[in-house]
């Protein structure tokens, strides 16, 4: 049986899953790209303007109040 702190410990690694995904840019419209996830589904969304995406980029999503954003590409 997990202790407290084990529990606390998935707790919040559960959160952090529900909160990001991780997917490759099919698709870049003006400020908008539209990403297929690792599960496999098509979002377009915004993006930060930091960042220029590219097709086949792999980029990081994260949920906000107002929905979906995709915050940057990921390099290895």
């Amino acid at each position: 049986m997990p202790n407290r702190f084990e529990s606390e410990v998935d707790q919040r690694i559960t959160e952090a899953a529900e909160q990001h995904r991780v997917g490759q840019v099919a698709a870049v419209v003006g400020s908008r790209v539209t990403v297929i996830t690792s599960g496999g589904a098509s979002i377009t969304v915004p993006r930060l303007s930091t960042w220029t995406p590219a097709g086949g980029d792999i980029v990081l999503l994260a949920i906000t109040p107002a929905g979906w954003i995709a915050l940057g590409k990921i390099v290895p």
